[in-house]
């Protein structure tokens, strides 16, 4: 792949880089941001375990689980994204995100 590729679709496999392009990848990488980082109001999920992520998902997706501040937008916008995430969008965001390298927040 040519260099001037970003560092996000050079450092993943082929199967998981079709992945990311899908819009669940590309709704979550709004906040959480392609790299997994996050902005600063948002938590870095980059090399989180993959159960892990499967669960967080699956549990805004099933309304088990909810931000601690109700008020904040992005994550009103995320329990709305992942009520039309398939549990294989679910598994391919977990995979895609639990690939990239944990990135320090400070």
């Amino acid at each position: 792949m040519p260099a001037t590729q970003p560092a996000c679709r050079r450092s993943i496999s082929n199967p998981v880089r079709a992945v990311f392009f899908k819009a669940t990848i590309w709704a979550c990488a709004l906040c959480h941001l392609p790299n997994g980082k996050g902005r600063p109001d948002t938590a870095s999920i980059a090399g989180l375990p993959y159960e892990y992520l499967v669960q967080a998902i699956y549990d805004f997706k099933n309304d088990l689980r909810e931000s601690s501040d109700r008020r904040k937008l992005d994550a009103q916008f995320m329990a709305g994204f992942t009520k039309s995430m398939s549990f294989e969008d679910i598994k391919g965001v977990a995979t895609y995100f639990a690939s990239l390298p944990p990135i320090p927040s400070v």
